[in-house]
């Protein structure tokens, strides 16, 4: 595919302003076949400030909307799928015997 703008025919221009119908998008924002995994976050609710730990089968599904079970309020911490953790991964301490 050509990099040219179908609007002013100026490559340099089109590079510059990103207007051209007829480039394909960024590496980056291309879409991808596989499925990216949950990404873990510490999540406390925007209402009322309760800790939101993911359990059970949404501890490892593909969500990015959480509901507090506290206060009912429902929100989105990020565009991607998420999951709230206890701990981060390489952060929990050993047991201590």
């Amino acid at each position: 595919m050509e990099d040219f703008c179908n609007v002013c025919d100026d490559k340099a221009r089109c590079n510059d302003i990103g207007h051209c119908e007829k480039r394909s998008p960024a590496p980056a924002l291309r879409p991808t076949s596989a499925k990216p995994n949950p990404i873990p976050m510490l999540l406390w609710c925007p209402e009322c400030r309760m800790r939101h730990i993911d359990k059970g089968e949404f501890a490892t599904k593909e969500h990015h909307t959480h509901a507090c079970q506290g206060c009912g309020m429902v929100w989105r911490p990020a565009v991607v799928p998420t999951v709230g953790v206890e701990f981060l991964p390489g952060f929990k301490d050993a047991p201590s015997c």
